[in-house]
């Protein structure tokens, strides 16, 4: 029972802990991305080398070089609670000259069936990007959100706005080493931005108005990278380390701390790892109303606060290099982790349980043509 209640509350949407509103947008803002390099690398979104436009991520982050992309990523159930979710991703790079970068992107949510509670219901973000350089002195990018909610049968839009800098240092650079710094902010939802609806009364709290997660993303990222043979083109080890910090700005709660690094050989695979501890804890007072009439409160003081060990590959085909083809690119990017959560209840002697819902894996995609 303890786990269906808590379930329902975190996974879903409408229970307010005091100022903090948890619903399934923070889910998918604070919890999980749809990129695998991401979250191999301790969930590290604000800061990263041509990481190109992904939904959340910091739309600041370097796109210089000529090309178009595409790219598709799945991610399959189970979501948390709902065994049968999926969701979908697919975007477009456009970058052919000197008036930027630019990037549009839709995901797709499905709920699926759940063991605890039965309704159809879907969510779709679109996304448009634009980066530039400001005065060749730092990047700067700007995303444009809609957000279209269908639950019990009621269709919700909103939209809502990211904003990111970037900046890239040059330390050191001979015949066979280049050393950089990559440093990134992103925030998602500068306005803090909510999306009106009426819940249904019956079974939950009337609260109207959900905010999408507000949140403040800071990185720096440490670049090695190894030549072969004194030649620029041939890379044969690239070696990245970053950190990031993370802070939730519409709560009270909901802070982390990111490590990462990814070990490149011969620009042609990736290994990754990461580790992130995220600071998660909740009290106040939760009010039952049955058909507008109040049942009773409960107060509440739970700590969520959990670290994570993170891990992924990723394959880079370069079709020109590898096989004197077209300048073509193909990237593929995989991560499988445990989807847990750390349960301390502190109105009760500190009782401790942990619970898990099964691993999760996310594939992406992504088709480059290099404009030559």
């Amino acid at each position: 029972m303890r786990l269906k209640l808590f379930v329902c509350m975190l996974c879903l949407v409408y229970p307010m802990y005091g100022q903090v509103v948890m619903n399934n947008y923070y889910n998918r803002g604070v919890y999980r991305s749809m990129d695998p390099r991401a979250e191999a690398m301790g969930k590290i979104q604000s800061v990263g080398e041509n990481k190109y436009f992904n939904i959340l991520s910091n739309p600041a982050l370097d796109n210089s070089g000529k090309e178009i992309s595409a790219y598709f990523s799945y991610s399959d159930d189970p979501y948390y609670s709902f065994l049968k979710a999926s969701i979908r991703n697919f975007g477009v790079t456009y970058n052919i000259g000197t008036i930027g970068s630019f990037g549009a992107s839709m995901e797709s949510f499905n709920y699926g069936e759940s063991e605890y509670l039965n309704f159809d219901a879907t969510e779709e973000l679109y996304s448009f990007s634009y980066s530039n350089k400001i005065a060749d002195i730092l990047n700067f990018g700007i995303t444009a959100n809609l957000i279209v909610d269908n639950k019990f049968k009621i269709t919700n839009n909103a939209t809502f706005f990211d904003i990111g800098l970037s900046k890239k240092f040059s330390m050191y650079e001979n015949e066979q080493l280049k050393h950089e710094l990559n440093a990134g902010l992103q925030v998602i939802n500068v306005t803090s931005k909510k999306i009106q609806r009426e819940s249904i009364r019956q079974y939950y709290y009337p609260i109207v108005a959900m905010p999408f997660p507000s949140i403040l993303r800071i990185g720096m990222e440490d670049v090695l990278t190894f030549y072969k043979n004194n030649d620029k083109d041939y890379k044969y080890v690239t070696l990245k380390t970053a950190i990031e910090y993370e802070d939730l700005l519409n709560a009270k709660t909901l802070s982390a701390i990111k490590f990462g690094a990814e070990l490149i050989t011969l620009d042609l695979l990736s290994l990754r790892v990461g580790y992130y501890y995220r600071f998660e804890e909740y009290k106040g007072t939760y009010t039952y109303y049955y058909n507008d009439a109040y049942l009773y409160q409960w107060n509440y003081h739970y700590d969520y606060s959990k670290g994570q060990f993170t891990y992924g590959v990723g394959l880079n085909l370069d079709f020109k290099q590898l096989l004197n083809g077209p300048p073509l690119v193909l990237t593929i990017d995989f991560v499988s982790l445990d989807q847990s959560f750390k349960e301390q209840d502190l109105n009760e002697g500190d009782y401790i349980s942990t619970f898990s819902f099964g691993n999760f894996q996310t594939v992406l995609a992504r088709v480059r043509y290099i404009v030559e």
